[in-house]
């Protein structure tokens, strides 16, 4: 990120992010309540979470009232391929936060979309790994973090055009129980975990934990970085989720479902 404010000015939006994923057990990647704070009390414990907090999350531009609830429900084409998706089956209101979620009338959330009444949004999914039928390895599915990112991360952009939400941002990535599992769900071209011939590499890590301060939300840019680092925390330098032949070649593969 850019210092447009001075540093001075920058620690006050870092010690204010802190406070915030504190709350959210997103300080650090360490312990079984990792990633488990917050609205994700309410939820399935996720494979995936992103958390989006604003320039200052102390502030409350977000009236949670009908509209801003309409506004979350709205089906919406993803950012990469149009197709429209649905995060739930209606909203839920609470404290600090309006909950789009599956089974939102009973909890606990299979996954979710919430708008804060700080304008920041965040997207938690379970389930999106799987077990492999070999050696019974636990296997995340890339194109589904990416493509989470990238949808919530375009929300993100309507929602600070819509309530007129500064930057800078802190954009927050948590991937819990990925220790001893391995990456899968690739592009066309790439070799499948299950694949005898693939090699099979899994994650050191209990659980990984990955921050990006940025003066706009760029949401491609962001997933594609998205990408990166999960296939770090994989221990890869590969970028899976782009097709490696075929139409999409040198893309992203949308060809997976939510």
């Amino acid at each position: 990120m850019s210092a447009p404010f001075g540093t001075s000015e920058i620690e006050r939006h870092r010690a204010r992010w802190q406070r915030h994923r504190q709350s959210m057990g997103l300080s650090d990647a360490g312990g079984d309540d990792f990633a488990l704070g917050g609205l994700a009390a309410y939820s399935e414990a996720p494979d995936v979470r992103l958390v989006v907090l604003p320039g200052d999350p102390e502030l409350q531009p977000v009236s949670l009232d009908g509209s801003a609830a309409e506004w979350l429900s709205e089906s919406r084409p993803n950012p990469y391929d149009g197709h429209y998706i649905s995060w739930g089956d209606g909203w839920q209101a609470m404290s600090d936060a309006l909950v789009s979620g599956a089974r939102w009338d009973r909890a606990p959330w299979r996954r979710y979309l919430a708008l804060h009444r700080h304008g920041g949004l965040e997207a938690a999914v379970a389930g999106i790994s799987w077990q492999r039928r070999a050696q019974g390895v636990r296997v995340f599915s890339l194109r589904h973090i990416v493509g989470l990112a990238w949808t919530a991360l375009d929300v993100q952009v309507r929602a600070a055009e819509r309530w007129d939400i500064d930057g800078p941002w802190e954009v927050t990535l948590a991937l819990r129980g990925c220790g001893g599992a391995a990456l899968g769900g690739f592009a066309e071209g790439w070799q499948e975990p299950d694949d005898f011939r693939s090699d099979l590499r899994v994650c050191l890590e209990g659980h990984a934990l990955h921050r990006w301060e940025v003066d706009s939300i760029e949401p491609e840019v962001l997933a594609e970085q998205v990408g990166q680092r999960t296939e770090n925390t994989f221990g890869s330098t590969h970028r899976r989720h782009l097709a490696n032949r075929g139409q999409f070649n040198g893309k992203f593969d949308p060809r997976f479902d939510w």
